[in-house]
């Protein structure tokens, strides 16, 4: 045999068995990886394929064993770049854009052409070269080898613009594998123009030859860099199945990738945002940027429509402790608000009217009357009492006399000002703080309030009810140990004393008209 046929046939030769170690390599790592490794395991399955006919070629001494060998070729030729491709998309994040459907649109072309290579369609007037020294091939490239060649460099020319792109984005420690991943497309794309344009000696297919180097690169990857090992599980498992939206910034504040929660919380996320400054894409939410441009690990709440999401913000570092980037979290924290401010409305509320229940009622008192005291301003306060409430919930039922407890609260808080308080005392009994207010005011606000009860007819059910109630006023005497407890107690004193004198009255406490206050 000639030598430079030797020398080809050994450099295939190599080239199957890199392709087949590679294969198996990747196809070990698919439970870590998913489909990064299956994409990458099929398509250097394909390539062993292709390096494994033109080895055959390469030995063929006559045209109908070349033509034999170059259909076998074309069981793995058309289905290299396609896989590839999808492989190329899954490791640099753009998976989110695959479904099974385009996933087949990829294989339409590439299947079409397999047609035509096993219909004898795609080598037209298939001949030995002429002055070779060993049996090649030439043939005519009619329109169906054009769209082949065309389809497989756009997607090797997609790819290495993929690669290229993660290598200058990507942190220093994943610099490496995105090389090894770029010159992996690098290589049998030159090979393919070479071929394709007729430039090679005696027609000789020179992509085997570049698939090769590209297997090298490869073997190095999985020995050396532990590439499929470590990022895919990280990316592909963890990081996309996380219920928390996830993103990730560059130290230049640019989004290097999120996960589809992410998307979700954001609309202004696009599967192309990748690269983009996280002021271009965030620029509305300004305590986002904020935590964004931190520093230093930090927390904070944001709210979002109707969620509220618990924001962190970590920084990300190499292992040289060098910064390369930011990792923001935001978990859904809106149930837990929820139940924070239910559990506060419990403590604070009354549950049944939802004003103040007593005992927050009085820390918000002795606070006003703390604050009344040292600006040396009056206060006064109203404490009001049903009369014959009894009776309502003796015939009509409980649930009519909290029908009318309702009510009663409702028409006097619109009346009242938004800094006035009130709250139940308890049963039918409330109280109304009244801050920066002389007596004299609050006696007129307690004769308007009485007179708008009376004049109400409450519903419930089909009937009607009327009731009146009984007001005692009092004002805050700031010399007393116990400045609240004495208030209500001299407000509740004239309300006895308004019941006692007929009911549906307004009775002024008679301890202090005038405000006791410092001078």
């Amino acid at each position: 045999m000639i030598p430079i046929r030797i020398i080809l046939i050994s450099i295939n030769v190599l080239s199957t068995v890199f392709s087949i170690y590679s294969s198996i390599n990747a196809w070990k790592r698919r439970e870590k990886a998913g489909l990064v490794a299956i994409f990458l395991s099929l398509s250097m399955a394909c390539t062993a394929i292709y390096a494994f006919g033109y080895t055959m070629e390469l030995a063929s001494n006559t045209l109908s064993q070349i033509l034999f060998w170059v259909k076998i070729e074309h069981l793995g030729i058309e289905f290299i770049a396609p896989t590839w491709f999808l492989f190329t998309l899954c490791l640099t994040g753009r998976q989110k854009i695959l479904t099974p459907e385009r996933i087949i649109i990829f294989f339409i072309i590439p299947l079409g052409i397999l047609l035509a290579v096993l219909t004898n369609r795609f080598h037209l007037n298939p001949q030995l070269t002429a002055n070779a020294p060993f049996p090649t091939l030439s043939y005519t490239r009619g329109l169906i080898a054009w769209i082949g060649i065309g389809t497989v460099c756009f997607y090797l020319i997609l790819s290495l613009i993929f690669f290229s792109t993660m290598y200058l984005r990507a942190v220093p420690t994943f610099r490496k594998q995105a090389l090894i991943f770029a010159l992996g497309s690098l290589f049998p794309l030159i090979g393919m123009i070479i071929t394709a344009t007729s430039s090679s000696l005696y027609n000789l297919d020179l992509a085997p030859l570049s698939l090769n180097i590209s297997g090298i690169f490869f073997i190095i990857g999985f020995r050396r860099l532990q590439i499929l090992d470590i990022v895919p599980l990280a990316r592909d498992i963890v990081f996309e199945g996380m219920e928390d939206s996830v993103l990730v910034f560059d130290n230049d504040e640019r989004l290097v990738d999120f996960n589809p929660q992410a998307k979700k919380i954001f609309p202004e996320i696009r599967d192309s945002s990748v690269g983009i400054t996280a002021k271009t894409i965030f620029g509305t939410y300004s305590s986002l940027m904020q935590l964004i441009r931190a520093g230093y690990k930090k927390t904070i709440n944001l709210q979002i429509g109707k969620s509220t999401y618990r924001c962190t913000m970590l920084p990300l570092y190499d292992p040289q402790k060098k910064f390369v980037g930011k990792v923001i979290t935001l978990q859904d924290y809106t149930e837990v608000e929820k139940m924070v401010k239910q559990l506060s409305d419990l403590a604070t509320l009354d549950y049944l009217t939802g004003i103040y229940n007593r005992r927050h009622f009085y820390d918000l008192a002795n606070k006003e009357i703390a604050r009344a005291e040292r600006m040396n301003k009056p206060l006064s306060l109203i404490l009001l009492d049903l009369d014959d409430f009894k009776s309502i919930n003796d015939t009509y039922g409980h649930s009519a006399g909290d029908a009318v407890l309702r009510f009663m609260v409702n028409l006097f808080a619109q009346r009242l000002r938004k800094y006035d308080v009130i709250g139940r005392f308890g049963g039918d009994e409330f109280l109304i703080l009244l801050p920066e207010t002389e007596i004299t005011t609050a006696k007129a606000l307690a004769g308007k309030l009485r007179d708008l009860l009376e004049k109400s007819t409450i519903p419930f059910e089909g009937q009607t009810f009327k009731v009146t109630a009984c007001f005692g006023v009092a004002n805050a005497i700031f010399h007393q140990t116990s400045p609240f407890e004495d208030l209500v107690r001299r407000a509740d004193k004239a309300v006895y004393e308004a019941k006692d004198n007929g009911r549906n009255q307004v009775f002024v406490d008679s301890t202090n008209i005038v405000v006791n206050r410092k001078n």
